[in-house]
């Protein structure tokens, strides 16, 4: 299947039929989509589907890409590494642009279509990272150092490391697992303290002002409270050399959060 306007504007009308109210045109876009989701290109074209939607406010369009986000995590969850020889798995011509085209994503996508992509990134890097998806810290490194300090792209990198680093909690201790470990470690460590310090001194600024104020520091805090459980997912197995050389950098901004408080995030609907 492939991407191009024909099959986006196929695919996109398809996918709308699974929001339909009668339960025959549901059945009939199931049948429909069976006879389409096995063909090499089909999850690519779901990819670009999405990324073309990713800044419609159209309520349509909002609910197509959050259903084409589903079903691409459902067919990464099915078809990526099958335990059941009848299920077809995805093709190798789709699975380096998938791995592309996710992480890129990631850093544009909004809310409702970064929960379901975040999913499929966690399911891809357990069978692919690091043997087969080497690069994808060293791509996630780069998104930071091109986004001019972009929290958007930030939060899209760090849901992203947050989705592969999660394996570690609760995780018997393994060889494998520690390799693993020591190459998040080696390549991601320092950017982690980089740049958790960087949106702390951005905080103390975002004290005043309008809708956006309050938006750039909601997701300011977003960004810190992912670095944050990183930080829990790299420590969890055991205290590693670098954050114990750094121990007063991590504990100081952890201090300072502790007791937060923002005028800007009192809602004086809320009891507490």
């Amino acid at each position: 299947m492939e991407v191009n306007d024909l099959n986006l504007l196929r695919l996109k009308d398809l996918v709308g039929k699974f929001l339909s109210p009668s339960s025959g045109a549901i059945k009939a876009a199931e049948a429909e989509m069976k006879t389409i989701e096995m063909s090499p290109g089909f999850t690519l074209c779901l990819l670009s589907l999405i990324q073309k939607l990713c800044a419609s406010v159209d309520p349509g369009e909002v609910a197509v890409r959050q259903t084409a986000s589903v079903i691409f995590k459902n067919a990464v969850k099915t078809r990526w590494n099958p335990d059941d020889d009848n299920i077809l798995a995805l093709p190798d011509s789709d699975r380096a642009p998938i791995k592309t085209h996710l992480i890129d994503l990631m850093c544009i996508a909004p809310d409702d279509v970064q929960r379901q992509l975040a999913e499929a990134v966690a399911i891809v890097a357990s069978h692919d990272f690091p043997e087969e998806w080497g690069n994808l810290l060293v791509l996630l490194a780069q998104k930071v150092n091109q986004s001019n300090g972009d929290l958007g792209t930030l939060k899209g990198v760090m849901t992203t490391a947050n989705s592969v680093m999660k394996r570690f909690r609760e995780a018997y201790k393994t060889d494998m697992l520690y390799i693993v470990l020591k190459k998040c470690l080696e390549e991601f460590q320092e950017l982690l303290l980089h740049c958790f310090g960087a949106v702390s001194q951005r905080i103390p600024a975002l004290t005043e002002g309008g809708e956006g104020t309050k938006k750039e520091l909601t997701v300011a805090l977003e960004c810190l409270r992912l670095m944050a459980r990183i930080y829990y997912s790299l420590n969890w197995q055991d205290i590693p050399e670098f954050f114990e050389d750094n121990i007063d950098a991590w504990m100081t901004e952890f201090a300072k959060f502790l007791g937060y408080s923002n005028p800007l995030l009192v809602d004086a609907r809320e009891d507490s």
